[in-house]
């Protein structure tokens, strides 16, 4: 192997070393690519993983009925089947802030009941408290909450009031809450909303 190397790999080296820089670059480049192809992938996967459990929480199954839904009372027969520890229900809806010109404008919004909620996710709130008036909060419809992230982007504080744009048309909300970006608040970059579920039902 080395008298290979020395009589014809050496001597190839030294009459065309322009062609042997670009091979070597060429190789060199290519695992480059290879090893940064295989970072993002590993990326990307573990982004989307991460926000599918910020949604899903501890849950290990979601029972959906697509956009519609289902009734209510379908969750009292989920919640008493063998073998579930918990049965926590929830709305999900898609709104935009109005005037917004882009689709990454968005808002995900999660109707939730918030004595049940921690069942199966986890927030953490700016001063340890997810509601100032928990009275307030459940007694109007239009309160949500906001990740501190989303409130800062927009320049948004308490009992800020915000117009968003739903399948039903402009409505009002009021900013009751802010969250830290852990838990459920890392999902979607932190454009991600709570209400009660009983007033995401009246607003969306």
């Amino acid at each position: 192997m080395l008298n290979l190397f020395r009589y014809i790999g050496f001597r190839h080296l030294i009459r065309k070393p322009g062609r042997v820089l670009l091979t070597t670059l060429g190789v060199a480049f290519g695992i480059a690519l290879y090893v940064a192809i295989a970072i993002i992938n590993d990326s990307t996967k573990n982004s989307m993983r991460e926000s599918i459990e910020s949604i899903s929480g501890k849950a290990k199954l979601s029972v959906s009925a697509g956009v519609s839904g289902f009734e209510e009372s379908k969750l009292e027969i989920i919640r008493t089947t063998p073998g579930v520890k918990a049965a926590v229900p929830l709305i999900e809806a898609r709104a935009f802030f109005k005037g917004a010109t882009e689709s990454n404008q968005g808002l995900y919004i999660m109707g939730v009941d918030l004595l049940q909620e921690t069942a199966v996710r986890s927030y953490k709130a700016t001063d340890q408290r997810i509601i100032d008036d928990p009275l307030t909060f459940l007694n109007q419809p239009d309160s949500i909450i906001l990740t501190l992230d989303l409130a800062k982007r927009k320049n948004l504080k308490l009992d800020s009031k915000i117009d968003l744009v739903t399948t039903l048309g402009v409505r009002t909300f009021t900013v009751r809450g802010l969250l830290e970006p852990e838990g459920a608040a890392k999902a979607y970059g932190g454009s991600l909303a709570l209400m009660d579920i009983d007033g995401a039902r009246v607003m969306f």
